[in-house]
């Protein structure tokens, strides 16, 4: 059955979604790591989970996903050296391995203590073009280059997924 829309302005038969319209939303607040422990930390130069996951099933394959991550991450370091880490978004599907959507880095120069540690707040945004119904996970992963270890959401994260009509 065809959409029809009637004189007085009623729709039947299905949805009219026009371009710039968000079709569904799905929102995740991830709790701080505290400040001990070792759960989910960078301590390596691979890439690794921070436990910032989420998914989404798209209802258009032509629509497009605005993923909008933010957090505040540390790094730490067993001498006066530079702290230097990175982080990554990526989106998986039953089609893809790993596609990265984007990367920062962190970094800050050593001040002659004994230890070094940096905080900082960050966002990462981007608009994955999909091409898919198959449903989609977004994560948030991190790594260390020069630091001993880091933590993406140290003092928390959270990450929104927007379908937006095209």
């Amino acid at each position: 059955m065809g959409i029809t829309i009637h004189p007085n302005g009623l729709v039947t038969g299905g949805k009219i979604r026009s371009s710039g319209s968000v079709i569904q939303v799905v929102s995740q607040a991830f709790d701080p790591y505290g400040d001990s422990g070792s759960g989910l930390r960078a301590d390596s130069g691979t890439y690794t989970d921070s436990g910032m996951t989420l998914s989404i099933t798209p209802t258009l394959s032509t629509s497009k996903i605005l993923v909008i991550s933010t957090g505040t991450s540390f790094g730490y370091k067993t001498s006066s050296d530079n702290v230097n880490y990175l982080m990554r978004l990526i989106a998986t599907h039953a089609s893809i391995s790993t596609l990265q959507l984007r990367e920062i880095e962190v970094r800050k120069s050593g001040e002659g203590s004994s230890t070094s540690r940096l905080f900082d707040s960050w966002t990462m945004v981007s608009n994955h073009d999909h091409n898919t119904t198959q449903t989609i996970t977004y994560k948030v992963q991190h790594k260390t280059a020069t630091t001993t270890y880091a933590w993406a959401r140290y003092k928390g994260g959270d990450m929104h997924l927007l379908e937006i009509a095209q």
